[in-house]
């Protein structure tokens, strides 16, 4: 009986665990522009308009913006994750992406 109540458990943790780092991948596509205006920054990755974070406040904003400056000096492409639940599909500003892949 112990062991079964320690595997659901477990396999309760697990499942949540599952859930709280999902994420969503929008692709790899060219960033065209680079746009810094108060203090948010916004990059066109492919079609759409995504925000990249807010200049004082968002973690590892600095690090984000470098290599987003790269990647279009380069003509390289970049992937950009966003939290679970981001729309993909249509210009959104609302969230900043968890990871920044330079391909």
């Amino acid at each position: 009986m112990k062991n079964q109540l320690f595997l659901h458990f477990s396999f309760s943790l697990l499942l949540v665990s599952a859930n709280v780092y999902s994420s969503v991948n929008c692709g790899e596509a060219q960033i065209t522009e680079i746009l810094v205006y108060d203090e948010k920054v916004v990059v066109k990755h492919g079609a759409r308009y995504r925000g990249l974070g807010f200049t004082t406040s968002a973690r590892n904003q600095d690090k984000k913006l470098s290599i987003v400056l790269a990647a279009k000096a380069t003509g390289n492409t970049v992937t950009l994750v966003y939290p679970d639940g981001y729309d993909c599909s249509v210009d959104n500003y609302g969230a900043d992406p968890e990871i920044v892949i330079v391909k």
